[in-house]
């Protein structure tokens, strides 16, 4: 959208009688080549940054089964490793959800859990289960929800 306006304008900017400022529109065709360009070079480094990651990945796990391991050890090792991944898979949604903040943009999602939140609600509030076993289950519920 924003490269048709430019276009347009650029087209208007041929025509003889035209009052656009060709500084302006260099300036402006220049911002939009460098926001292209930063977004690839932040590409770039991100794909580098993994490519040498798991290189490094690759050697340390090619050494750590060079010491010949036992079946005990290679268990221990790749249960370490998931709760590495997971880590940065928890880490990695929590720097969305910063992001998503910082935008102040709440992802749909978090809506759906609110929603889920308010069937158990509802859910308990009819009167099929026992009412001491239903304010036993609301009261946990509303402990878990306040605790999130």
């Amino acid at each position: 959208e924003e490269v048709q306006k430019h276009a347009l304008l650029l087209k208007n900017s041929q025509q003889p009688n035209s009052d656009i400022d060709e500084q302006r529109l260099w300036a402006v065709l220049l911002a939009l080549v460098r926001k292209g360009q930063k977004k690839l070079s932040q590409y770039y480094e991100h794909r580098k940054t993994r490519l040498k990651n798991s290189a490094q990945d690759y050697s340390l796990v090619r050494a750590c089964y060079d010491c010949q391991p036992t079946q005990d050890e290679i268990m221990s090792m790749q249960i370490i490793w998931q709760a590495t991944i997971n880590e940065c898979k928890s880490q990695q949604n929590v720097n969305i959800l910063k992001q998503h903040l910082y935008m102040k943009r709440i992802p749909k999602s978090l809506d759906y859990l609110d929603q889920l939140f308010s069937n158990v609600e509802h859910t308990l509030a009819r009167p099929i289960y026992n009412d001491n076993i239903r304010t036993t289950l609301t009261t946990r519920h509303k402990k878990n929800y306040c605790t999130k």
